[in-house]
């Protein structure tokens, strides 16, 4: 897969991700880190995305291990 930064945020392999504009500084006005970088994603590596426009996700910190990946089961609490 191919990963490119667009005008409105990340895009694999051409399709633009929703919600995945970069932003420059968090809600607090604190500058986001750019670790993400355009290209191919390498062999044994992720690119962690969340759906929602400010999360903390793979567009400030790149992609990341496989082996670092972990299943997890997530708990409701009503």
């Amino acid at each position: 897969d191919t990963v490119s930064l667009t005008a409105s945020g990340v895009a694999v392999n051409g399709v633009d991700l929703p919600n995945s504009r970069v932003l420059e500084q968090d809600r607090s006005g604190r500058t986001l880190p750019h670790s993400l970088k355009p290209g191919a994603v390498p062999a044994g590596a992720a690119l962690l995305m969340a759906p929602h426009n400010s999360s903390f996700d793979g567009r400030y910190f790149g992609f990341v291990a496989s082996t670092a990946l972990q299943k997890v089961i997530p708990v409701y609490i009503f």
